[in-house]
């Protein structure tokens, strides 16, 4: 019986969680990536904050057998973009974004843990999960049908071993 409040008292939690987000990240988009750090192609879900200047996303990327796969990875990524340019009354700059990723791989070849060729902690990094840091610079157009806008980024990242082995 304990257990079941328990889960209850979770779920609950959990929705009135995810009510509170909605409230807070009210808009939604969608993004596609090729290439990049997170998979050789990559769909996902955003929630932007009411003046877009934060977004929160999950997304899902594949690594196909030619590129080095197969492999998959789900990312969750924070987006903050300090301002916006207006270029027209359908275009706009955001030249300069910035934010966090973290980035977790699996797949036939990406074990959880290392092998047992290599004593326990002698390598101390978690094989199939990565942090990264970026900026980025991007470019939108107002579209007003289904989709509100489409955009067009370029991104400069890096992550958390290069960064300590610099």
């Amino acid at each position: 019986m304990k257990k079941l409040v328990i889960i209850f008292v979770l779920i609950g939690l959990n929705l009135y969680t995810y009510g509170q987000f909605k409230k807070n990240f009210p808009k939604t988009a969608y993004g596609f990536q090729y290439a990049g750090s997170i998979g050789y192609i990559s769909v996902g879900y955003f929630r932007l904050s009411p003046k877009e200047k934060l977004a929160l996303g999950a997304l899902y990327g594949r690594t196909p057998q030619f590129a080095g796969g197969p492999l998959n990875s789900l990312t969750m990524k924070c987006i903050y973009t300090p301002f916006r340019k207006k270029l027209s009354s359908r275009f706009f700059l955001e030249p300069l974004q910035t934010g966090l990723f973290a980035s977790g791989w699996f797949g036939e070849k990406m074990d959880m843990s290392w092998s047992g060729n290599y004593p326990k902690r002698y390598y101390w990094w978690h094989r199939n999960v990565r942090s990264h840091i970026f900026v980025s610079t991007q470019v939108s157009m107002n579209v007003k049908k289904k989709i509100e806008r489409v955009s067009l980024y370029f991104e400069v990242n890096t992550n958390d071993l290069y960064l300590y082995n610099y």
